[in-house]
């Protein structure tokens, strides 16, 4: 629709955030089993005008993150440099500890797997991440982000 392409599983249902365009946006990809993924894109010249590089946006994306409100602490359980659609791209996978509440009630733990990108030609940094609530699907979401990520098409 704006340039792009990404492949999802069929089961799931999409929902463009109702400022989208072609410059920035959002889709939400959601499952039957409320596990959810989102791909998000903006202009480049924005988002290098704040961060000097591709991994000072994923390093601050992680920092904003686990200084989330309900987020009790975040674990990095990988963190590699690889390649989606010819483009450099950091790979984050992330468990988040949640907790609510002045008394920290625990609500578990939250699974995550990211990549963040840049992409000269089209001028727009895309992040994709998924997230599930119940971490006995985690090796099956794991394998739907893998699908997701290295299906992804910028240009």
């Amino acid at each position: 629709m704006y340039g792009f392409a990404i492949d999802y599983p069929d089961t799931w249902r999409i929902e463009f955030g109702p400022k989208s365009g072609r410059a920035e946006g959002y889709v939400v990809f959601r499952s039957p089993m409320k596990d959810r993924a989102f791909l998000t894109w903006g202009m480049l010249e924005k988002i290098r005008g704040r961060y000097n590089s591709l991994e000072a946006q994923a390093e601050a994306s992680l920092a904003r993150i686990g200084t989330g409100g309900e987020v009790r602490k975040l674990k990095v359980t990988e963190t590699e440099m690889t390649e989606v659609n010819g483009h450099r791209a950091i790979f984050n996978h992330f468990i988040l500890d949640r907790a609510i509440g002045m008394r920290m009630v625990r609500l578990g733990s939250k699974e995550v797997w990211s990549i963040h990108l840049w992409c000269d030609k089209t001028e727009r940094f895309f992040i994709v991440y998924e997230s599930t609530p119940d971490p006995s699907r985690s090796p099956e979401q794991s394998l739907i982000f893998g699908h997701m990520k290295d299906s992804f098409v910028c240009h």
